[in-house]
């Protein structure tokens, strides 16, 4: 009579070694729905939240290109008209030739003719920089905006104190006086909201940082827990394989015993 041992097979990892193998390799905590149903809706969330003040953020930086580059290009307008004043009180001067006239009238109506130019073509992105009105830009999540004022110098300016403007104009000096109060506004505006800006993105960033802290609280794996119990887990398999291979080793010799 021939009677077979029974053999050991070593058995897989456990479901819960495959989940905490998964958890500590992906870095969360939920996998699935079936790991925490709650867990994961609240998370998908926050994580929506999250994305939205993140775009919100790009969409200030932005912003802030828009408005850093109207700035700079009106403190050119401000260089040029401030020259353009100087011409003219030199204009003005009666020891002037009418040659001497016609020169600074010459570079006048050049600097004049850059102003017009820049007020014109001046665009960010394809929209014009001095012919805009007022606009909003999201914040990220509904009703948050940040209010971005309009510009019209080119309407002002351009078509407006500056058209057609020379040194044989009597009021020219005036004209520039004019020109110079408004592209100054203009940059003081600008100014300010640059530094609303900069506030509304101080505060979406912090918002962004609390809202991740708690995301992550939620969704990602607790390493020193997880690995905790995955070796706790494999301890435990392992004693029990050994267990087992002790049991078989016994139940054999029985076996063997009975079969002589």
């Amino acid at each position: 009579m021939q009677i077979n041992s029974p053999s050991l097979i070593s058995p897989g990892p456990s479901q819960a070694n495959q989940k905490s193998s998964a958890q500590l390799s992906s870095g969360l905590r939920i996998q699935s729905a079936a790991d925490d149903a709650a867990g994961l809706q609240i998370a998908q969330g926050m994580n929506s939240q999250v994305r939205g003040l993140n775009q919100g953020l790009r969409n200030l930086t932005d912003a802030t290109s828009l408005v850093q580059s109207r700035e700079a290009i009106s403190g050119t307008l401000v260089d040029n008209l401030q020259r353009m004043r100087e011409l003219s009180l030199a204009a003005g001067n009666g020891i002037n030739s009418q040659q001497d006239r016609d020169a600074l009238n010459k570079e006048f109506q050049a600097l004049n003719q850059q102003n017009a130019e820049l007020l014109q073509n001046s665009q960010f992105n394809g929209q014009s920089l001095f012919n805009s009105q007022a606009g909003q830009v999201n914040l990220g999540n509904s009703g948050q905006n940040f209010s971005l004022n309009g510009n019209q110098l080119a309407e002002q300016l351009g078509q407006g104190v500056l058209q057609g403007l020379s040194l044989n104009d009597p009021e020219a000096l005036n004209k520039i006086d004019q020109a110079l109060e408004l592209a100054n506004a203009s940059r003081a505006q600008d100014g300010a909201s640059l530094n609303g800006i900069a506030q509304a993105s101080k505060t979406l960033e912090s918002n962004s940082l609390n809202q991740q802290r708690s995301l992550s609280s939620i969704q990602d794996t607790d390493f020193a827990k997880t690995i905790s119990q995955l070796r706790q887990s494999q301890t435990q398999e392992q004693a029990q394989i050994l267990l087992q291979a002790q049991a078989n080793a016994n139940s054999g010799q029985v076996l063997r015993l009975l079969g002589g």
